[in-house]
Order: C-alpha cells, then sequence, then structure tokens
C-alpha cells in the first residue's frame, strides 16, 4: 500500500471508532435512563405505601409500582391473550400481583425472569371461564370442545 492509502485507511478506522464508541455511549445513557426510573419504581425505595400491580388483561393496563401497556396476541385456535413483554422482570415477596380482565395472560422477558410472591387470579376474574368442570354435554362427539363459558 502507498502512503495515502495507510493515511485513508487509518482515518477510517478511527471514524468508525468514534462511531463505535458514540453509539455505545448513547446505548449506555439509555440503559441508565432506564434503570434511574426502574430505581425509583421500586418497593423498597422507601416512598412506595403499597407495593403492589395490578394486570387488566380487558383494558390491557398494568398499573401499580410502575406502568404499562400490554398488546394482544391471538393463538391459533382465536383465544386473545394480553401480553406483557419486558427486559427482564424480577418480582420479589414484597409485590402484591393482581391479574383481572376477560383475557387470558402472558408475561413474556427478553431476559431473565424471577417471581418470588403470590399471584392472585381470583375463579372467574380472569379469561371469564369459571373453570372446573367438562364443558362437554349430551350429543356432543367425543373430544369436542363446546366451551360457551370461555374464549
Amino acid at each position: 500500500l502507498d502512503a495515502a492509502s495507510k493515511t485513508r485507511t487509518r482515518v477510517d478506522a478511527q471514524i468508525q471508532m468514534t462511531r463505535t464508541m458514540t453509539e455505545h455511549v448513547n446505548i449506555l445513557s439509555q440503559e441508565e435512563a432506564k434503570y434511574a426510573y426502574l430505581a425509583n419504581s421500586q418497593c423498597n425505595n422507601g416512598t412506595a405505601s403499597e407495593c403492589s400491580l395490578l394486570f387488566n388483561t380487558s383494558s390491557l393496563e398494568m398499573v401499580g409500582i410502575i406502568n404499562a401497556t400490554g398488546v394482544i396476541a391471538t393463538t391459533p385456535d382465536g383465544t386473545e391473550v394480553a401480553v406483557w413483554a419486558f427486559d427482564s422482570i424480577d418480582l420479589d415477596e414484597n409485590v402484591k400481583v393482581t391479574l383481572t380482565g376477560q383475557r387470558a395472560m402472558a408475561l413474556v422477558s427478553r431476559s431473565s425472569v424471577r417471581i418470588n410472591t403470590g399471584v392472585i387470579a381470583r375463579p372467574g376474574n380472569l379469561g371469564a371461564f369459571p373453570g372446573g368442570y367438562s364443558t362437554l354435554h349430551a350429543g356432543a362427539f367425543q373430544g369436542a370442545i363446546n366451551n360457551v363459558n370461555g374464549p
């Protein structure tokens, strides 16, 4: 390589390294802002009077120590599922989690999940199906799903 090619190559490498470093600084800034928001919302910060989360599958709202909006996914058989997706999930024993609404629910994490608390879903309050009995009736063929009460 001639001197001009070597210089151009070094300059190109410096530009690329500067660009990469700037991207990493921006990513770090975003992660620090996300951490600060979540750290403020935690139950152990001494400001939360009640540490609770309420997932409403009808309105797709999650309210409590943090607020989020879910999305609707549909299973192959047509059941609507309220889905909340997070980078990670960590619910300790201080968090009271309650579920309610007309749809089934999915809590999804892109990495780790730690749920070290009870989840309250009273019968008939989630998915609008009381459950606990067979939905087959006289005249139905074997294996038919005749669920008139649920999704």
